[in-house]
């Protein structure tokens, strides 16, 4: 029963993901929109470890659509797991800071970020380099399009965010998105998870 449970649960979040209706964009708790997705990223990790950190207070509020922060971190898992064969691991962080990583204080916006952390390979800079550009990809045919990188751009800068690429070779690869603080966060404390 436990197999079918996950089996119903993830064609609920697949049916979600792929339904043609699209949420609003309003102020969104990001740890919240992450915690919501753990469900599908824990299946999608398949025998890989996966972590959570949640550093980015609780209030920590953004402008966004839920199903894009869903479909962002679904290519971003599925890439990190690929990357580790699935026998490493795969780390996912929100926190907060300004756009060049120091933290947040009265004469800098605020931005929240969330990481994607892999312990694979990493990738050579040409690779790198290229990494957000549609259709480039490292894989068989059978097992990639090369749209996924180019896929979380595009979604992270349509909600006004920015996306950065560490590929950490031989160490592993670390993909951060930054979306800008919406004007309603507040600085509750920090939870980890």
């Amino acid at each position: 029963t436990a197999i079918l449970e996950g089996a119903s649960e993830l064609v609920r979040l697949l049916a979600r993901l792929g339904s043609p209706q699209r949420a609003e964009r309003r102020p969104r708790p990001i740890n919240a929109q992450v915690r919501s997705a753990s469900a599908l990223l824990k299946h999608l990790a398949d025998n890989a470890s996966l972590s959570f950190a949640f550093e980015a207070s609780e209030g920590a509020r953004v402008l966004l659509n839920p199903m894009d922060v869903q479909q962002v971190l679904t290519n971003l898992v599925c890439n990190a797991r690929d990357a580790i064969d699935g026998k490493g691991t795969i780390g996912v962080r929100t926190y907060q800071g300004s756009t060049d990583g120091t933290p947040s204080g009265q004469n800098q916006p605020g931005w929240v970020f969330i990481e994607v952390a892999d312990s694979g390979v990493g990738m050579p800079p040409e690779v790198a380099a290229r990494a957000f550009e549609p259709y480039f990809t490292t894989k068989p045919s059978d097992k990639g399009t090369g749209l996924g990188l180019a896929t979380v751009r595009k979604i992270v800068e349509r909600n006004g965010g920015r996306v950065t690429l560490d590929a950490l070779k031989p160490r592993g690869t670390r993909i951060t998105l930054g979306f800008p603080l919406a004007q309603d966060a507040d600085d509750d404390k920090s939870a980890h998870c």
